[in-house]
């Protein structure tokens, strides 16, 4: 597949840190990482609004580190261009009950005491890289560190 490199980019906001802990080898101020299948960039600076949200990052790209050539470098994070990327609606779906036996903790066996709250979330304004285009109805793709997500059939 190819992959279009902008001068912006969009990474995850787990992939970066301010004060990151130890063992944390992913972006973080004067930190170097790979973009996977593309360029090692490092942070130089850190734009926050007035609540101290990140919002933006500057950073170099080292030209001679294109897709693994060039030195080591132990971080790699996954990203989408500002350019060719694709909005996406992703639906999270996780285990309806919070329990393995709904119900039998409950002295009257209520099985929606058990429901999980949080067993489906519907995300807005997620970005993929363009070969999701291409993909049919019912037909899966991975997401890096997050899982495997299936086009939807009627959307």
């Amino acid at each position: 597949r190819t992959l279009t490199m902008s001068r912006t980019v969009y990474i995850d906001r787990e992939d970066f840190a301010l004060e990151p802990p130890p063992k944390f080898f992913r972006l973080a101020p004067g930190r170097e990482v790979r973009l996977r299948n593309a360029y090692g960039i490092t942070c130089q600076e850190v734009i926050q609004d007035e609540d101290g949200k990140v919002v933006e990052l500057r950073c170099t790209y080292d030209e001679t580190t294109r897709q693994g050539k060039g030195h080591k470098i132990k971080g790699v994070i996954h990203w989408v261009s500002e350019a060719d990327h694709v909005p996406l609606t992703v639906r999270l779906w996780d285990r309806l009950f919070r329990v393995p036996i709904p119900g039998a903790d409950s002295e009257d066996g209520d099985f929606l005491a058990d429901f999980n709250e949080d067993s489906f979330k519907l995300l807005d304004g997620c970005m993929g890289e363009p070969s999701i285009r291409n993909l049919k109805p019912g037909q899966g793709c991975q997401f890096e560190r997050l899982g495997y997500f299936a086009a939807d059939e009627k959307d």
